[in-house]
């Protein structure tokens, strides 16, 4: 149970979920403090606003605390971990504590393997920009908030991302929920698709009799076979209850007519780049206009809306080159970010620096990145980010490399990343992965720009 006046500790309280949990607590009037490795941007933001963040592993006999709210990806004989277990303190993981909010609001939780950040993202920035408000979870920092967290303490509504990763979904009971597609990821936890398409059956079989179920087309029907909750698919055909059709590119901008029951609701414009992102704002102006937001409003809406950092974010535009970074770590989303890139710089030379994402994912996918990292003009692969993985024999970037069918390719230890950039011959650069590649941002930029 929530309470007011508490003292909560987070153990990794710099992650993207952790970070907005702490958010919420500082919000609602507790006192927050929390471990973290690292100092980050997410951290000195905490501390800006209250929180009391330690980078030493080296615990504090001091600190007390009435709960702590902790991340799977640290181990459980972390000196932090085990000092608070020894205290018997009431430990909960992210995915307990978010669901714990999520029971005071009407949730509407949106779930799949891609595209969840960007489309709640949308839906938030809809929600937020009419009287009905919304607090919002994303995995991701919105540019037009500059947070990964929204707050609105006369609302009744909530914006959550629902992750798949360990099941964490199932903690939800949402009264709403969108599904962006159900494609295999996460092996080292599913033991195959069937499971993961069950655990999806499961999560939208919670949705009340009252409630709404926005589901991509792509989606087999299984998985909606114990949904109770009205459902509305989305997508390109017109068997699709919300059908995007007439797609257009024009100055950099995806225009783009929306159709319910195939009757046009409206046309509607982004700067979200690809045909994906054209998908992911469907969904999120369905669900929108389910709850009864104006088509006035949806369009204002999406047409203010800046999009996620790490979703195909410009960098350095000039007049040597383009950079773009993206937090595609799936074969599916380096498909779709190296398609939007072609139709975004036709005949352009693209230099794609990858990071693999897991050595379980790598081998699990190894044949597809192979497939989809051909389409690349030149590419640099750096070392796998194990994340919580410990390393599987025969598994690395070298062996990837190998599949690839590219002449232009190599593995690059990071020190030396961009020293090789900057010998490389490219127009449009783009960084790719969801590790910590991203610390190679910044001095990628200063690189590229002095």
């Amino acid at each position: 149970m929530i309470k007011r006046k508490s003292h909560i500790f987070f153990i990794g309280i710099g992650g993207i979920g952790m970070s907005a949990l702490a958010r919420y607590h500082l919000m609602i009037g507790n006192t927050v403090a929390g471990y973290d490795r690292t100092s980050s941007a997410i951290t000195e933001e905490l501390i800006a606003h209250g929180a009391k963040v330690t980078y030493s592993s080296i615990v504090d006999p001091e600190i007390v605390s009435d709960r702590v709210i902790y991340t799977p990806a640290v181990p459980k004989d972390h000196p932090w971990m085990l000092h608070f277990l020894q205290r018997q303190v009431p430990m909960l993981k992210r995915s307990e504590a978010l669901s714990e909010i999520a029971d005071l609001y009407q949730c509407i939780a949106v779930a799949g393997t891609h595209g969840k950040t960007t489309t709640s993202s949308i839906l938030a920035h809809i929600l937020n920009q009419t009287n009905m408000g919304v607090n919002a979870f994303v995995g991701g920092v919105m540019t037009n908030n500059n947070s990964n967290f929204i707050w609105n303490k006369e609302t009744t509504f909530m914006v959550a991302e629902a992750d798949e990763y360990d099941r964490s979904l199932l903690r939800l009971n949402p009264q709403f929920a969108i599904l962006t597609n159900a494609e295999s990821d996460h092996l080292d936890v599913y033991e195959n698709e069937a499971a993961l398409l069950d655990t999806f059956s499961s999560f939208f079989g919670k949705l009340p009799s009252n409630g709404i179920a926005i589901a991509n087309e792509s989606v087999p029907q299984k998985v909606l076979g114990n949904v109770q909750a009205k459902i509305f698919r989305y997508g390109w055909s017109e068997d699709s209850d919300y059908q995007a059709i007439d797609v257009s590119v024009v100055n950099g901008k995806y225009h783009f007519d929306l159709l319910h029951n195939q009757g046009l609701i409206g046309r509607f414009s982004t700067s979200l780049p690809g045909r994906h992102n054209v998908l992911n704002a469907t969904a999120a102006l369905a669900m929108g206009h389910q709850l009864g937001v104006s088509v006035e409003s949806l369009n204002k809406s999406l047409n203010t809306y800046l999009g996620v950092k790490r979703r195909f974010e410009l960098i350095v535009q000039n007049d040597d080159c383009i950079y773009i970074d993206d937090y595609a770590h799936h074969p599916s989303e380096i498909h779709v970010l190296l398609q939007a890139l072609r139709e975004m710089y036709p005949d352009q030379k693209i230099l794609g620096v990858f990071q693999p994402h897991l050595y379980s994912r790598t081998r699990d996918f190894m044949d597809e990145f192979a497939q989809e990292l051909k389409a690349l003009d030149s590419l640099i692969l750096l070392d796998i980010y194990p994340a919580r993985e410990e390393p599987i024999a025969g598994i690395n970037s070298k062996t990837l490399l190998e599949k690839i069918n590219l002449e232009n390719k190599k593995v690059v230890h990071s020190d030396q990343l961009i020293d090789e950039i900057l010998k490389a011959e490219f127009d449009v650069l783009v960084t790719i992965g969801a590790g910590d590649i991203d610390q190679w941002v910044q001095p990628i930029k200063k690189a590229l720009t002095s």
